[in-house]
């Protein structure tokens, strides 16, 4: 899956210093329930600065009723709370003590076989 859109950082703190930017991906469909072996990004993290990725999965092309809630999703792995579902959705938290020095988020996979 490739990541599309652009993310903007606000000048509004969060978790009380750092200033963040949020990209919220389409939903993607595998045309079936699936389960997921492993997701994996490349990114850049400077000093001051981190990326959190989460996702979530559900049964119909809209989010909402049916869907899980958003799992915080580590470089490599992904939660077993994503598998047996048709539809995938993912979001990407761009943190930085300031509004110079920025992580930079270039792409992200999703690994999955069939359930």
């Amino acid at each position: 899956m490739a990541l599309f859109g652009s993310i903007t950082f606000s000048e509004e703190a969060w978790g009380g210093e750092f200033k963040q930017g949020v990209l919220t991906s389409s939903v993607f469909n595998a045309n079936r329930a699936v389960i997921h072996n492993a997701m994996s990004y490349s990114a850049s993290t400077p000093a001051d600065t981190l990326i959190k990725v989460e996702a979530r999965g559900g049964n119909s092309d809209t989010p909402g009723v049916g869907w899980t809630d958003w799992f915080e999703v580590k470089n490599g792995l992904i939660p077993a709370g994503l598998d047996n579902y048709q539809y995938l959705q993912y979001r990407i938290f761009l943190f930085s003590l300031d509004l110079i020095t920025k992580p930079t988020f270039f792409d992200i996979a999703f690994n999955f076989e069939t359930a």
